[in-house]
């Protein structure tokens, strides 16, 4: 039946609809008498509506016959108030809202509202775990709860003119033993930038309580994880350069569980320093008999990655840079010469080496 309360004139809905019959019964007929003098039956249907014209509380009574002539009856109340007097709105705060037992919760409603035309009369908090507190005039009271649990708290307001709301708020009581941990995850390289592949090493054993975690379960953001483990600290390689969110989930022996994440980049590899190579040696011409010298870096590393090839011949002579890897020179003057080979990279490295000759 709705409302079940409100200002005159108040019409409701009376509803019969969810009788039973009885076992191999029909029902035959509804009859509704409103409380005021007013009554409708018996009529087929399982409804009805009623206009309450005075303030006043009424009780609407139900009686359904089935079809072998047995009845019953149902009856429940309805508060029809002056259009003057407004409707309370409770509203409820419980603070705190979860916590391990014994918790102690403070629950306020002095923000509740009376109503138009009325006053609050009293305030009743039932905490759901069969304690409760009022009806009484102040609107805030504590409870303890002792075991843990789900409870639901409910505020009952009650105005002058006997109207009332309700508000409720859930408060959670864990297990003292099933406190939420705190991961903590620190993850240092264990190999410089650069190096291929980068080893880096998870570790989680600094996690609260330190000892109260039964698995530590770290997913370095590449694919790889190592599943829950009793590990507080595992090492990891990175083949491929990026940026990678490091997860730690660590799982108390109740099942609870806290994660911490650290970003780690990995730089690509660092490309392999040049070396220069440089040999000297000296021939004949065999057409002119001349004395040629003959430089060679093609020794030099990294194969494949040098670009160019400089040869200083040290008496005012370079041949480069050159894409040749040898060159040759003959000498006007007798003398002694430093020769300088300098290797240039693909991406800009560079390197030298000497080599001393004396001639004449």
């Amino acid at each position: 039946m709705k409302p079940t309360a409100g200002p005159a004139p108040l019409q409701i809905t009376a509803r019969g609809s969810t009788s039973k019959p009885g076992q191999g019964a029909e029902i035959v007929s509804y009859d509704f008498d409103f409380g005021d003098g007013t009554t409708t039956g018996p009529q087929s249907k399982a409804t009805r509506k009623h206009t309450y014209q005075a303030a006043g509380t009424y009780t609407v009574t139900l009686t359904v016959l089935n079809s072998v002539g047995k009845s019953d009856q149902a009856s429940k109340e309805v508060k029809v108030t002056d259009l003057q007097v407004g409707f309370p709105t409770a509203r409820l705060r419980v603070s705190p809202t979860s916590g391990p037992a014994p918790l102690r919760v403070l629950a306020t409603a002095g923000t509740s509202a009376a109503g138009h035309g009325a006053q609050i009369s009293s305030f009743t908090f039932n905490f759901g775990d069969g304690s409760s507190s009022g009806p009484q005039p102040g609107p805030t009271s504590e409870h303890t709860y002792e075991t843990p649990g789900a409870f639901t708290v409910t505020l009952t307001v009650a105005n002058s003119a006997g109207l009332t709301d309700e508000a409720s708020q859930t408060v959670t009581v864990t297990d003292p033993a099933l406190k939420k941990p705190t991961a903590k995850l620190d993850v240092t390289p264990m190999t410089g930038p650069g190096a291929k592949p980068q080893t880096v090493t998870a570790e989680g054993s600094g996690s609260l309580p330190t000892d109260g975690i039964a698995t530590y379960d770290f997913d370095f953001g590449d694919g790889i994880s190592t599943g829950p483990q009793t590990k507080g600290a595992v090492p990891h390689q990175y083949k491929l350069a990026g940026t990678y969110s490091v997860k730690l989930t660590v799982t108390t022996p109740a099942g609870i569980t806290d994660t911490a994440t650290q970003k780690i980049t990995v730089s690509p590899p660092e490309p392999p320093k040049p070396v220069a190579q440089l040999t000297v040696g000296h021939f004949k011409d065999p057409d002119s008999n001349a004395l040629l010298w003959h430089a060679n870096g093609s020794g030099s590393t990294p194969k494949g990655g040098i670009k160019t090839w400089n040869f200083n011949f040290g008496d005012g002579f370079s041949t480069g840079p050159q894409a040749a890897s040898t060159a040759r020179r003959q000498y006007e003057e007798a003398g002694t010469y430093t020769v300088t080979l300098t290797v240039t990279t693909f991406d800009g490295q560079i390197a030298t080496a000497t080599r001393t000759i004396t001639i004449g």
